[in-house]
């Protein structure tokens, strides 16, 4: 399970001893269970709120060996926007060679079309969502099903001109499409295990908590939250958002089926959260 944070806010928030520093930061989350660390990679990227890409840096080393490499770059990163961090859990549906899966152009976060984004989880039904991407098919540039959801958020943006409604129109094509081709995928049950989003355009930035599973159990670091649970919480300016407590808190909780929407406007954040129709009342996928 990959590891995320992601920032927004109006001016140049020094986020490296959050996300990077403590005992509950990225790093010590991707090192937190010895049987299944995050070693595939890493990356950086900021979207300002004008739409900019104004830093993207992806790494396919493991981040237990980058953890200074990791720190300098969010720091330059810093700046007004939203902010993303991930740690690679590779997930592999297409079946591909370790040297072709672990390559920085796989790496998170995506960034394209004004958008910056990153997942956690697999899309198991990647060729038949390639197969619907249209124009924007000729931008894959690498061999992710995470790249694959990205463009298809890009093409849901553009098709309806609303980010929070490209999620949830992203999700519905999902669905939409495995039932046409469930029958043809012996032995894949669902079009996907976990869709945790963070996508945003730099003035807005949109969070979907969606990693249903049949039975609970406790995230890496933090006794009684719930794994897939995300956790968020608001400053003067800015707010945050991670795969679990970045320190001791206070934080509020993402709940499953959940989506915020953080807007950055006149030097403030306004965070919503509402259900997602499409992600509610779907069967626990694992």
């Amino acid at each position: 399970m990959c590891r995320m944070a992601a920032s927004i806010s109006s001016g140049k928030t020094d986020l490296t001893a959050l996300f990077a520093g403590g005992p509950l930061s990225l790093p010590a989350q991707a090192s937190a269970d010895p049987s299944r660390r995050q070693a595939d990679g890493w990356g950086v990227g900021r979207v300002a709120p004008d739409g900019g890409i104004a830093a993207l840096e992806r790494s396919a080393s493991p981040l237990a060996d980058a953890v200074p490499s990791f720190t300098r770059t969010l720091r330059r990163a810093a700046g007004p926007g939203t902010l993303i961090a991930h740690v690679r859990d590779a997930s592999n549906p297409l079946g591909l060679s370790r040297a072709r899966l672990v390559r920085p152009e796989n790496n998170h976060p995506f960034a394209g079309e004004g958008l910056l984004f990153a997942h956690n989880g697999t899309l198991s039904i990647c060729p038949e969502i390639r197969e619907n991407l249209g124009s924007c098919a000729a931008r894959l540039r690498g061999a992710s099903d995470s790249e694959v959801l990205f463009w298809q958020l890009v093409k849901m943006r553009d098709a309806y001109g609303d980010l929070a409604l490209a999620v949830e129109m992203a999700l519905d094509e999902i669905w939409t499409v495995w039932g046409s081709c469930s029958g043809d995928r012996p032995g894949v049950k669902a079009p996907y295990r976990g869709l945790n989003i963070f996508v945003s355009d730099g003035s807005r930035l949109c969070v979907l908590c969606h990693y249903p599973l049949k039975k609970k159990k406790d995230s890496l670091l933090t006794p009684g939250w719930d794994w897939g649970e995300i956790a968020w919480r608001t400053s003067p300016g800015g707010a945050v958002f991670s795969s679990e407590p970045l320190d001791a808190g206070p934080w509020r909780r993402l709940r499953e089926g959940e989506l915020a929407d953080a807007v950055l406007s006149g030097g403030k954040i306004k965070v919503s959260v509402r259900g997602i129709a499409a992600a509610r009342g779907k069967a626990a996928l694992k």
